[in-house]
């Protein structure tokens, strides 16, 4: 029987049909509308194909959503694993001592993962579980899950593609590592970054003292306060007292030098200073590596508070608010990675914009030759220990999305970090 027959007898249209049935009188609607407001013709084509994409977006969004609820029913299964303390009260909305989500065991963290597709044969569950127990904690280790493939239909929608958990424990190790050669590079750009201020303050008679002042006199009231109260906090010899670098701080507070300054900085402030050189000696090129310090700085705190990063690493990652550099596009652009669809899908990635403005950073002021020899073995021993997985997470067209990522940050290390050895 047709639509139109379905229609016609009274009967209620359930399914894709109510699906197929609504969308067409809305562009009955939408487009009568249109006409309606003197609207042309092109103008009602292209209005009409705009609200196609509108609900076909809407569709897939709700399949996706479908295939979620999927999920949580595999995952609420009634196996006694899988079921809370009896001794927790719950009440009609499932939550369980007022919480959507109680602490699993180390037992039903695996019957979770399992229940997701996660298999357990390269690692046998109760090495699994020692692993949860002493190793990482389940909460850090599930995260990476969302860099591989989920079955879109049949019986198992919704479950994990080939994932094993011994997957799960490499990348974990592996996005240690990348942290741990990430904050080494942090560190050097920001101290070879304060050197090269202070030969720039050289090179061009700055007054040592002068400059500093300056810098403090365009600072807004409270931001000449907050900054002034934190050195004070800091030179002070109560709790705050920094037993580093806070007697140098006091010795020099009342008048203090920009190599002082630049000693007493930490990375956010010295941005700023960077940026306040950059406008009083006119330095377009400063002013631009200014907000590429801003990306590192940012990448140093994730590193240094032992963030996960490359669980991220994936379309649907969080996206930059801001267009690439143009210091660190020129570059591609010079060592031939152009502005393609693959590098601005890659740059719109946060994390890897930020890992972009770290590597450039590197070539930029780390200009020694033993410093960049010192990062390059240490990028080429990360890059071995994903290569050395790389059966595991796919090659060429059968590999995970995350895949790509990764092998776009090593052309990042070969053009600025490699190539300079």
């Amino acid at each position: 029987m047709s639509q139109n027959d379905r229609l016609a007898n009274s009967e209620t249209l359930s399914g894709k049909d109510l699906y197929i049935h609504t969308e067409a009188v809305l562009f009955l609607v939408w487009g009568k509308l249109l006409i309606l407001l003197g609207i042309s013709s092109q103008e009602l084509i292209d209005a009409l194909c705009s609200s196609a994409f509108h609900w076909n977006d809407l569709y897939r969004s709700q399949q996706m959503y479908r295939a979620k609820e999927q999920e949580n029913r595999l995952c609420n299964t009634a196996s006694p694993d899988n079921q809370p303390d009896k001794s927790s009260s719950s009440d009609e909305t499932g939550q369980i001592n007022g919480h959507m989500k109680p602490a699993l065991t180390v037992t039903q963290q695996i019957s979770h993962l399992k229940s997701q597709g996660v298999t357990f044969k390269l690692i046998d569950e109760s090495e699994a579980a020692r692993y949860l127990a002493e190793a990482n904690n389940y909460l850090r280790t599930r995260s990476y899950r969302v860099l591989f493939s989920r079955q879109t239909g049949g019986a198992h929608i919704g479950e994990y593609v080939n994932l094993d958990f011994a997957d799960l424990v490499t990348l974990s190790r592996i996005d240690r590592e990348m942290r741990e050669v990430f904050l080494l590079a942090c560190i050097d750009v920001e101290h070879f970054s304060k050197m090269r201020v202070l030969r720039l303050c050289e090179e061009r008679h700055e007054d040592g003292y002068a400059i500093v002042s300056s810098f403090a006199a365009q600072l807004s009231h409270n931001e000449r306060n907050h900054l002034l109260g934190a050195l004070r906090a800091r030179a002070s010899e109560g709790k705050r007292h920094d037993i580093y670098s806070g007697d140098l701080i006091a010795h020099y507070l009342d008048d203090m030098p920009v190599w002082v300054l630049l000693e007493a900085l930490e990375f956010g402030p010295f941005t700023n200073f960077y940026l306040f050189c950059a406008d009083r000696w006119d330095d377009e090129t400063m002013r631009q590596e200014h907000y590429v310090l801003k990306s590192v700085k940012a990448l140093r705190n994730a590193c240094a508070h032992d963030s996960c990063i490359a669980n991220g690493l994936t379309t649907a990652g969080e996206r930059a608010g801001y267009a690439p550099n143009l210091l660190i596009t020129n570059s591609l652009n010079d060592h031939g990675i152009h502005n393609s669809r693959s590098r601005r899908t890659k740059l719109r990635n946060l994390r890897v914009a930020q890992i972009a403005a770290l590597l450039w950073s590197l070539s930029a002021f780390c200009t020694r030759d033993s410093t960049i020899e010192r990062h390059a073995m240490r990028f080429a021993r990360l890059r071995e220990s994903f290569e050395a997985n790389r059966e595991r997470f796919g090659n060429d067209d059968d590999a995970n999305a995350f895949v790509s990522y990764f092998e776009f940050i090593w052309k990042l290390v070969d053009i600025w970090v490699s190539q300079r050895v």
